[in-house]
């Protein structure tokens, strides 16, 4: 689904301007660069029908696609993608312009299900130059040369002109503010989609290879994502805080053992100054069984930023921390930073932070912090009873410790698995480490989620939502997942997971969640329109009949 989130948010991007008026992970190399000094970004993705289609790889995928609840799911995604380009420009639109996603959704689920392959360039520009090339076949080319061409129409006012490049035909579209051409043009089996200032860059040399080779990028090997962006063109468009230092950004995802496999190359124009010390893995306090164990190491600059730690004027700050959830105790979850003294430590800070927290509390009824009756705990008294957060001191075999706790949880003497210390201890560059049973850790961020909106007066969906019945037919075909992130140069980072979805437990739950506030935002805006065409046959569906 990465593939959508940022083609339509491009593609919403482009459409403002043009209303305004009215087998080994690929890389992008050095040489690539040299040759195209404007690329600022490219993203391969071979499309869900050429992905599912590996029936042993994909197994778990395909499973999960079967799901009537994935298809639900879809289903509502697409519709809101296809609203959202509207509801982000209307203001641009020309007078009685309407939302035209019975026009747009078709699109986006070619954009889907079949192979893509997009190119940005100018970073000085206000919007990105954009090269897009769709694998179709001709009723489906055919749709995208009607519809985007009736969309912009209908949004700018402006016609479009037929004209050819190449010898291969098309249409075009002029205007009079940046970018001020927008071509479409049908290359064999290639939809080619672009707009630029005065040219497209790029547009005559990816015909050409299509022409030659049939294809506007060798065919992916051992991936079915790639993505590369340049991280100072990102900051120039504004999508990167400014003092962000990402020089470049590589991202591969693959398949392997029913497992996706990602891997993110992080390459920063700064040294990361990383210094971190042995790991301290707290074993004599962690015990299994555990659904999820987390490790981070050099995490001192990180929490020097946190506003509670600057007011409680902590220091030194810890420099590692660990998390655990043990399994069958509802809503568990434990956390550690490693200190020098952790009975010292407690009382130094101890007093502050009870201060500090009454102070915000007063005149609430979310009661207050207080020392228990040995003054060897800060807890929190007056809050529901399953809530019980506390923070303690605890000495361990390989350190002390400062620890957080939550809620209540049940004490367990059956010692870690040397082979996850064995795993976090054998990586001398590993600065993070994550592993969870995804299922079982995904009913507890639903659960905290939950709360959080109840506790806070946000909205959250029935148990009928599309979001939450996908969730639930999720909770038992999902596995191990194992991320690390290591440092093996003295400015670049690599990231690499394994995992049933590509995605965390918690990663699930927030893009859920996203989902949930978008599709409100796009009921509380709607307006009337027909339902959505879905085929190129021009068949409405409904949420059950979407591909």
């Amino acid at each position: 689904m990465r593939i959508i989130w940022m083609l339509v948010g491009l593609l919403a991007a482009g459409m403002g301007w043009m209303a305004g008026e009215a087998g080994s992970f690929a890389a992008t190399t050095d040489a690539d660069l040299k040759a195209d000094a404007n690329l600022i970004g490219r993203i391969h993705f071979i499309g869900t029908t050429q992905l599912l289609a590996d029936t042993n790889a994909a197994a778990k995928l395909n499973e999960i696609a079967a799901l009537p609840e994935t298809a639900h799911l879809q289903a509502e995604l697409l519709q809101t993608l296809a609203a959202a380009p509207y509801h982000i420009l209307k203001k641009k639109a020309k007078a009685g312009a309407t939302d035209q996603v019975n026009r747009i959704r078709p699109l986006l689920e070619d954009l889907l299900h079949n192979e893509v392959y997009a190119e940005l360039r100018g970073a000085a520009k206000p919007l990105p130059d954009l090269l897009l090339a769709v694998h179709l076949d001709a009723a489906h080319a055919e749709l995208w040369r009607t519809n985007l061409a009736i969309v912009l129409t209908a949004w700018s006012g402006l016609p479009v002109a037929e004209i050819k490049v190449e010898g291969f035909k098309g249409w075009e579209l002029m205007k009079h503010q940046e970018p001020n051409v927008v071509q479409l043009i049908r290359v064999g089996d290639w939809v080619v989609l672009g707009w630029g200032e005065k040219i497209i860059p790029g547009e005559t040399a990816m015909i050409q290879r299509i022409k030659t080779t049939g294809r506007p990028v060798e065919a992916a090997r051992d991936y079915w994502l790639e993505a590369w962006v340049d991280g100072a063109a990102l900051r120039a468009h504004e999508l990167l805080p400014a003092d962000c230092k990402l020089a470049r950004a590589q991202l591969t995802l693959g398949l392997k053992a029913n497992d996706v496999r990602t891997k993110a190359v992080l390459q920063f124009s700064e040294p990361l100054n990383a210094k971190y010390s042995g790991w301290n893995i707290p074993t004599n306090l962690v015990h299994d069984p555990i659904i999820s164990f987390t490790a981070m190491r050099g995490v001192a600059p990180w929490l020097k930023k946190i506003e509670l730690l600057k007011k409680l004027k902590v220091e030194p700050v810890p420099d590692q921390l660990y998390s655990w959830a043990m399994a069958d105790i509802l809503l568990d979850n434990h956390l550690a930073a490693s200190v020098e003294n952790g009975t010292n430590f407690l009382e130094q800070y101890g007093s502050r932070l009870i201060a500090l927290a009454n102070t915000n509390l007063h005149g609430t009824d979310l009661g207050q912090l207080q020392w228990n009756t040995t003054h060897t705990s800060v807890e929190w008294k007056g809050l529901p009873p399953m809530a019980a957060p506390s923070v303690s001191a605890a000495s361990g075999t390989n350190g002390e410790y400062i620890t957080v706790q939550l809620f209540p949880s049940v004490p367990s003497t059956e010692p870690l698995s040397q082979e996850l210390v064995r795993e976090v201890a054998s990586h001398p560059d590993m600065v993070y480490y994550d592993w969870e049973i995804v299922s079982e850790r995904l009913n507890r961020w639903r659960n905290l989620n939950m709360l959080y909106c109840l506790l806070n007066n946000k909205f959250f969906p029935t148990a009928e939502a599309p979001t939450q019945r996908w969730l639930t037919a999720l909770r038992t075909r999902l596995g191990n997942s194992t991320t690390e992130a290591s440092i093996n140069a003295p400015n670049e980072m690599t990231i690499v997971r394994k995992s049933p979805l590509g995605l965390t437990s918690l990663e699930l739950v927030l893009l859920t969640r996203w989902l949930e506030l978008a599709g409100q935002h796009e009921v509380a805006e709607s307006e009337p329109n027909q339902p959505p065409v879905s085929s190129v046959s021009g068949t409405p569906t409904n949420a059950a009949g979407a591909k």
